[in-house]
């Protein structure tokens, strides 16, 4: 057979190939068991979830997908399609995937994330994130103390631990990944950092719902950290107003600068001083979120705060054992409802309580 005939059959052979899988997923989303076959054929990419497995020639399985024949010099062995977890198939031109229902989380950079330190090394902490891999913290990625601008130094390395140990719960954001497929992250912006006093909530990332913003003032007075990574951080709002002063002012001061410099062109004096004062307002304002942070850690909870955050954590369980996404309208959905049914934070995840609201949450 001619090279431009071998082409042209091989053509035909993907656009068969290509046809028969599109039967299978056309009219609902195909549901796969591991080894069980989904496709036949040389012609897609094997996606995550998936791999290849040759064809003996005692096969005579012809119910199982579209096959492909061997040609007469060997060179297109048979082999099909397997899935090796159970989930739905996707399909992307030719990359076939298999999305499993919960699985580990991936990430994306610029992901909101809530981790918990499990290893303080050589310039870096290794934080559990829920992922394949545990997360790096570089030392250069964090805020140090009193928000210096500096290169860290041996002295820096030395007080580490002064800074995150081992269980320390973070917030942190995704920055970029690793050849060996580990997320680094950083914690540079003032709203990252120790997590204190508080609740953490965990439910499978797939269920975990993308924000435009995923720091949470909730109505009923509780603060929330929704990481995408599925883990929930809750806390009482009480002690987070001077937080909110420090980055109000802040953006003042940013508006007033650029004010400044649309007004006259100032010398290299000028903006020389100007970038010192900025460095020591940042100084000043790290110091006072540093401050209200271990107030905050000092600070005794009342019974009312405790009880609002028991039932937003209850109402998020809720959500994640019906396999519901999870998200602040949808929260505050279950905790609305349980207040007009008069219904305590502990009888919220009693089977048929939980049934109820669940079911009431929906309809509404």
């Amino acid at each position: 057979m001619s090279g431009a005939g071998r082409a042209a059959e091989d053509e035909n052979m993907l656009v068969d190939e290509e046809e028969a899988l599109d039967d299978l997923l056309q009219d609902s989303r195909l549901v796969v068991v591991p080894g069980e076959e989904i496709t036949r054929g040389s012609g897609f990419l094997r996606g995550h979830g998936t791999y290849l497995e040759a064809i003996g020639p005692d096969d005579d399985d012809d119910d199982a997908g579209p096959a492909v024949e061997q040609d007469e010099d060997g060179s297109r062995p048979r082999a099909r399609l397997v899935a090796s977890v159970a989930g739905v198939v996707l399909r992307v031109n030719r990359l076939v995937s298999v999305e499993a229902p919960r699985s580990r989380y991936s990430g994306d950079v610029g992901d909101v994330v809530v981790g918990r330190i499990v290893e303080v090394g050589n310039k870096q902490w290794k934080v559990d994130l829920g992922a394949r891999q545990l997360g790096t913290l570089q030392l250069g990625s964090i805020n140090l103390p009193g928000g210096a601008l500096r290169r860290r130094t041996l002295e820096d390395q030395l007080q580490m631990r002064q800074l995150f140990v081992e269980n320390d719960l973070v917030s942190a954001e995704v920055s970029s990944f690793y050849q060996h497929g580990g997320m680094a992250i950083h914690t540079r912006s003032m709203r990252y950092g120790k997590l204190l006093n508080g609740q953490l909530v965990t439910v499978p990332s797939s269920l975990m719902k993308r924000l435009s913003q995923h720091f949470v003032s909730l109505p009923c007075g509780v603060e929330a950290i929704f990481g995408l990574n599925g883990r929930i951080w809750l806390t009482s709002a009480a002690a987070s107003g001077s937080k909110k002063g420090v980055q109000n002012k802040s953006s003042q001061n940013a508006t007033a600068s650029t004010s400044a410099d649309s007004d006259h062109e100032m010398d290299a004096e000028d903006a020389a001083q100007q970038d010192r004062a900025a460095v020591l307002e940042r100084s000043r304002m790290t110091e006072l979120m540093e401050q209200d942070k271990r107030k905050h850690a000092e600070r005794v909870i009342d019974v009312e705060s405790r009880q609002a955050v028991a039932r937003v954590r209850n109402a998020i369980v809720l959500l994640a054992n019906n396999d519901l996404l999870v998200s602040p309208q949808a929260t505050m959905a279950i905790y609305d409802l349980s207040l007009r049914l008069d219904i305590s934070p502990m009888a919220m995840l009693a089977p048929d309580v939980a049934r109820t609201l669940v079911e009431q949450a929906i309809e509404a």
